[in-house]
C-alpha cells in the first residue's frame, strides 16, 4: 500500500515539472516564519531611522542665533497668552532665581541701613532737650570727684544742644577763629559756655552786641572747672 502512495506522489511531481509552469509549484510559509520576517523588517527600519536621527544631531544646522531666539520668544509669548486666556491667575507662577532673591534681600537690607543712618544723622543735627541747668547742676557738685564728673560727662558728650545765653565775650584768636563766651549764671565772673567758630563765620558775629541775649547751638565737647566750664563745637551740622 505504501509503495502505491509513493509511486502516485512521484507521478504528480513529474507532471508539475514537466508542465514547465513555475506558478504550479507553491511553497507555503508557516505563519510563525512570516511574523519573524515582518519583525526583522520593522527592526531594520527602526535602526535605520535611529541612525539618521543620530547623524542629524551631530551635523550643524543652518538655524541662526536670531532665528532660535525669535522662536523661543514666540513660544514664551504663546505660553503666556494661553495662561492669561485661561482666566486662572493661579496658573501664572513667577519663580525667582536664588540669586535674584538674594539680591532682593540685600537691596532691602541696604535700604534699611541707609534709612537707619539717615535717622541717626538727622538725630545728631537736631537739638536735644538737654538744658544748661541740667549739665551745670550735674557737674558742679562739690561732692563729686573729678573721676565721677568725667564719667557723668560721657552721657552728654557729643550731644547737640540749643541754649540761650548773654554774650559777654567775642574776639578773634591768633588762628583767625572766632571765640564766643555766653553767660548763664549771674554769679559767674567770666562766662559759662565757650564756643570757637570757624573764621569764615566772622561776618555773622560782627553785628552782635555785648550784654545781649542770643540763642545759639552747638555740640557738647568738653567740661572744665576754669574759665568757660562747658565747651561747645559750633553748630550741629
Amino acid at each position: 500500500m505504501n509503495g502505491l502512495i509513493f509511486l502516485a506522489l512521484l507521478y504528480l511531481l513529474s507532471n508539475v515539472f514537466s508542465s514547465r509552469n513555475p506558478e504550479a509549484l507553491v511553497i507555503v510559509e508557516k505563519p510563525e516564519q512570516s511574523e519573524q520576517k515582518d519583525l526583522g523588517k520593522e527592526r531594520q527600519r527602526r535602526e535605520k531611522k535611529r541612525s539618521k536621527e543620530q547623524l542629524a544631531r551631530t551635523q550643524p544646522t543652518d538655524v541662526t542665533l536670531e532665528e532660535a531666539h525669535s522662536e523661543l520668544s514666540q513660544n514664551i509669548l504663546t505660553d503666556l497668552e494661553d495662561v492669561i486666556s485661561s482666566k486662572n491667575p493661579e496658573a501664572l507662577v513667577i519663580v525667582e532665581k536664588p540669586e535674584q532673591s538674594e539680591q532682593k534681600d540685600l537691596g532691602k537690607e541696604r535700604q534699611r541701613r541707609e534709612k537707619k543712618r539717615s535717622k541717626e544723622q538727622l538725630a545728631r543735627t537736631q537739638p536735644t532737650d538737654i538744658t544748661f541747668e541740667e549739665v551745670h547742676s550735674k557737674l558742679s557738685q562739690n561732692i563729686l570727684t573729678d573721676l565721677q564728673k568725667k564719667e557723668a560727662w560721657k552721657r552728654y558728650r557729643g550731644k547737640c544742644v540749643q541754649w540761650t545765653g548773654r554774650l559777654v565775650h567775642l574776639d578773634e584768636n591768633e588762628s583767625g577763629e572766632i571765640e564766643i563766651g555766653y553767660k548763664h549764671l549771674s554769679s559767674t565772673i567770666t562766662y559759662d559756655v565757650h564756643i570757637i567758630a570757624p573764621a569764615d563765620m566772622k561776618a555773622r558775629f560782627l553785628p552782635l552786641k555785648k550784654g545781649s541775649w542770643y540763642q545759639y547751638e552747638g555740640r557738647l565737647k568738653s567740661y572744665g572747672h576754669l574759665i568757660g566750664g562747658i565747651r561747645l563745637e559750633y553748630g550741629c551740622r
